[in-house]
Formats: structure tokens, sequence, C-alpha cells
């Protein structure tokens, strides 16, 4: 029997202990084994032809039987399989292949010091250092941190430090050009996001229709085919009641219902075993559903967080920009309550400001150091 639209079709019994990629095409959804997979690419061990440049959401299954969603392109076709590369289109498509694929040590990964330091170290001998000098000056952690808090107290204290009306003006209009980018990049943002998220609702509702189908659907026990075992069982047993029949020279209604019994006999456990394959086929399919509607579910729930804080922030932008300018007071620096999810987003943004501001500032110190220069020199 050809496998149905959107059922799962197993890729052999070795397949739980190797990499496989779960791919939707028309025909439904396949399990391909995995021939060659790293960081970059993917070759598949497969007959099916997909077209080349084509974009696909492949699940990617590790043999620990962990697995998440990346996009890939098909790049190319041949006698060794089809070939896909990477195209991740969302920044947690890339945190999933830095899990699949390589032992991260980005700095959120080492949420102390220690160990982000020490994942940016290079690894160099003593002996090649003492082949280069004759001494080195070492800096330990706790002067390490000092350093990063000094710098970081300097930098608040420069932030409060009061402006003259020049200065201030200036940096008021800087403020102004860089909040209006912003506005307008975060209102892109928004617009993405609602895309992606009614993208996902229409993908979750048809993976949730299939799987309501699939659920719903009965193994017709009526439909099958004999296999090739059975039909020659079937045979030897015929042509051994008849030759007992012929050599006895007793052909009556006993034979006739000799036969029948063997055929229904026959009949009933080719039954069994074809109603036993679609069972197995049809919990195989639903238990890839669920999974994918779990994962559509959780990419929603992200997609509509994220588009949350994009309108939140826009929010706050448009009311911070209608309110009238206070000059000559800073506004007070409220802390960050203990369970506030975006605190680490606003302490990010905070530095960002407290950098352009200090950049700022150093720009109009150089402006008025060559104006008081161009002042001297004629004098």
């Amino acid at each position: 029997m050809s496998p149905e639209p959107d059922q799962v079709t197993p890729a052999g019994p070795s397949a739980q202990n190797r990499w496989s990629i779960v791919v939707e095409v028309e025909a439904g959804i396949l399990r391909l084994p995995v021939t060659r997979i790293d960081e970059r690419e993917v070759l598949l061990d497969t007959p099916v032809r997909l077209k080349i440049g084509d974009r696909y959401e492949l699940i990617v299954e590790r043999p620990d039987g962990s697995a998440d969603l990346v996009h890939a392109e098909v790049t190319n076709r041949s006698k060794a399989g089809l070939l896909m590369r990477w195209k991740p289109s969302h920044p947690r498509e890339l945190e999933a292949l830095e899990r699949l694929f390589s032992d991260s040590t980005s700095f959120q990964n080492h949420p102390d010091i220690e160990s982000a330091l020490r994942s940016k170290s290079r690894l160099v001998r003593t002996s090649t250092i003492a082949a280069q000098r004759d001494s080195v000056r070492v800096l330990n952690l706790s002067a390490v941190t000092e350093l990063i808090q000094d710098a970081v107290e300097d930098a608040l204290r420069e932030s409060g430090r009061l402006l003259d009306d020049s200065e201030l003006k200036e940096l008021l209009d800087e403020s102004e050009k860089g909040f209006q980018q912003r506005l307008v990049q975060f209102e892109n943002e928004k617009a993405d996001l609602q895309s992606r998220i009614q993208g996902l609702s229409t993908r979750l509702d048809r993976a949730q229709d299939l799987l309501n189908q699939e659920r719903n659907r009965e193994v017709d026990r009526d439909r099958f085919t004999l296999s090739e075992d059975a039909l020659g069982e079937l045979e030897k047993t015929f042509e051994k009641i008849i030759d007992d029949a012929v050599a006895s020279s007793e052909i009556g209604p006993s034979l006739e219902l000799e036969l029948k019994v063997v055929m229904e006999r026959c009949l009933d456990s080719e039954r069994e075993r074809v109603r036993a394959l679609e069972e197995k086929a049809r919990s195989e399919n639903i238990d890839l559903l669920e999974r994918k509607i779990q994962r559509l579910a959780k990419s929603l729930d992200d997609a509509r967080t994220d588009r949350d804080q994009a309108l939140e922030i826009v929010r706050r932008a448009e009311a911070r920009n209608s309110q009238a300018p206070f000059i000559g007071a800073a506004d007070a620096i409220q802390p960050s309550a203990p369970d506030d999810q975006h605190a680490s987003r606003r302490r990010a943004l905070l530095l960002d400001l407290m950098q352009e501001n200090r950049d700022l500032r150093q720009q109009i110190s150089l402006e008025n150091k060559k104006l008081k220069v161009t002042e001297k020199g004629p004098a």
C-alpha cells in the first residue's frame, strides 16, 4: 500500500541509533535517514526528488532522542543523495544549531565571570612564554572584577554629569533622531512578529486538524492484500488436500468444507497482520503530529511574548515622546523588581544608551576644544 498523505514513512530499524530528518512535503510527512550532517549542511539518503532552491522546515532528530526545528534549502541532487544547506529563519534556529552540533562557549552559557574569561582565553604553554619573555604580568579574577566594577561606576557617574544648555540641546536632538530610528525599527519588528504569529497559528490549526483526522480514522479490516508467503502457504495446503482427496477417491461436501476452513483461516491471519501494520503506522503518525503541535504551540507562545514586548516598548517610547521635555533634572532611576522578566533586556538597552551618550559627549567636548583653539588663534 502506498503511504497516505501526512503519514510517517519509517526509515528502517537502524533509524533509532542514528540521525534522522523529518520533513513535510506534498506527498506527506517523511522521516529520512542521514548520510552526513554537520553545522553547515546535511546529506539525506533518499530517492525523493526535491526542487533545488526550495526551502523546507526540517525536524532534526539526534540519536539520543532530542530534536530541534531548523529550515534548510535544497542545494544539490546526486547519486549520493539529497544535499540541503541550513537556512535559519529565526534566532531560535541558530541556537538550535548550536545545541545540535557544537559545544558553544558563549558568554550566555557561562553566567559567572571566571567561566566567561576562561571560554574567551587562549591556551599557551609556559615554555613558549619563557622563550619570548623573561617575565609576564598576571591579573587574578578579583582584580578583573574590580576593574569591571570601576568601569561601570565611572560610566554611571559620567552619565549623571550636568550639561550646559548647548550640550543638552545637541544631546536631545541626537537622542530624538535615535529614538525615531528605533521607533521605526520596533514597528517593523512588530509587523514581522504579527505575520509570524499568523503563519504559526495557521500551521497549528492545520496540524491539529490532521491529528483529529488521524485519531478518528479507523483501520478498515476488509481492505488488505495477501503476502507472497501467505499465498505460497495457501497453495501448498490446497495441493495437499486435493491430492489426499484424489488418492482416496472421496471428493464430496467434506472437501469443500475443509477448503473453506483453510481459506478463512489464511484470510483471518492476513487481516490481523495488515491491521497490526496499519495500527503501528497510525500510532507513529499521531505521535509525530502531537510533537509537531507542541513545537508549534511553543513557537507561537514565544512569538506572542516577543510581540507583546515590542508593543510595550513602542507604547512606552510613544508615551515618553508625547510628554513635554523637562530640562534640568534627570529621571529617577528605579531598581528592577526581583521577578522582572525583562530586567536583563532593559539593562542592555541602558548600556547602549549610556554608550551613545558618552560618544555624544566626547564629540561635543572635541567640538568645544576646537572652538576654543580657533578663538585663541586670532588673538
